[in-house]
């Protein structure tokens, strides 16, 4: 029940692709990205300034200390985006009920600041 408005401001489209129709999404970085639907899903709900973060989320949360921010291959993406996330005055972390989706706030609470942001978390199913 994702409306036309939101898939058009995300360049969502529907074409037909070997005699079926297809919906196809585009990929602004690296060609991969997980979550399209949790991302538009979060835009229905009117939450606009959102993110699905690539590569899915981890095993479990790491008892190692935080590596340097060029040093954090696995995080790359979230320095990508640190002169936005600077601008935020809060956060929500919306991640899957499991354990690697509970890990997966942990991480990114970590590596955010807890004492920075105002963190929510929504458990989502």
């Amino acid at each position: 029940m994702i409306s036309e408005e939101t898939l058009r401001r995300n360049a969502v489209l529907q074409c037909t692709w070997d005699d079926r129709i297809a919906i196809t999404f585009p990929y602004r970085q690296d060609g991969k990205v997980e979550g399209e639907i949790d991302k538009l899903s979060m835009e229905e709900a009117g939450f606009r300034n959102c993110v699905s973060v690539p590569d899915g989320a981890p095993v479990e949360i790491s008892d190692k200390v935080l590596p340097s921010e060029d040093k954090d291959t696995a995080y790359q993406y979230l320095w990508n985006c640190k002169k936005y996330i600077e601008k935020a005055s809060r956060i929500i972390l919306a991640t899957d009920a499991d354990a690697p989706g509970q890990a997966l706030a942990e991480e990114l609470a970590r590596r955010l600041g807890r004492e920075m942001y105002r963190f929510q978390l929504l458990d989502i199913f």
